[in-house]
């Protein structure tokens, strides 16, 4: 179960950005609690908003970071999980900030924390996307 997600540099949101299901002060409805490593945790988490306010934007941030992530695991070929088998992997060239300005030099940077059978992990990565090099 996650516990929470962080991503900076991703598509539109240059901003450090934190979705996390601690459940805080919740206690209105128990049943949509989960023990969890420090605390409750939330079973669910709904998105929500206006039309382009990066709400797909968040789903591709988790889905790139799933998908880099399993790409990493050596025993897991690439054709389990759909990924092609050389180059860069889909989406790299999109997921840094589109606004250059904003985001100045600052590499793509993605962390999660989940909790698995009474156990907590913490995995993160860091990405600098080079300019493509010029060949004369």
């Amino acid at each position: 179960m996650i516990v929470w997600f962080r991503f900076q540099n991703y598509g539109s949101f240059w901003h450090n950005t934190l979705i996390s299901m601690q459940s805080g002060i919740y206690r209105e409805h128990p049943e949509h609690l989960v023990p969890g490593p420090k605390g409750s945790l939330l079973k669910t988490l709904a998105i929500y908003g206006p039309n382009s306010s990066g709400k797909s934007q968040l789903i591709n941030a988790l889905a790139f970071y799933a998908a880099f992530v399993r790409r990493q695991l050596p025993f897991c070929p690439d054709s389990l999980w759909n990924l092609p088998g050389s180059g860069s992997l889909s989406g790299l060239s999109y997921s840094c900030c589109q606004n250059r300005n904003a985001a100045g030099s600052s590499p793509l940077s993605m962390s999660m924390c989940f909790f698995f059978h009474g156990h907590t992990f913490e995995y993160g990565f860091t990405l600098k996307v080079l300019p493509p090099i010029r060949r004369r």
